[in-house]
């Protein structure tokens, strides 16, 4: 899949060296569109920024990158 939009929404400031968490998931897959969402919080739960994503699915006529199962 490639993106073909993502809104980010920065809510709140980190600070130098604080830890941030990651979230991601899949909130809806459809036959050409893959659709998803993020959040990141620091420790204290407080949400730093939030994201929304729109991929569109290719099919590739092979993938170099990665060894098929007979390869491994």
């Amino acid at each position: 899949a490639v993106t073909a939009e993502m809104k980010l929404r920065l809510k709140k400031a980190a600070q130098v060296g604080e830890k941030v968490f990651l979230e991601g998931r899949l909130t809806s897959i459809e036959p050409k569109l893959i659709y998803g969402a993020a959040v990141a919080k620091n420790t204290q739960g407080e949400v730093l920024a939030k994201a929304d994503i729109t991929c569109i699915r290719i099919q590739a006529a092979h993938n170099t990158l990665a060894p098929t199962l007979k390869e491994r």
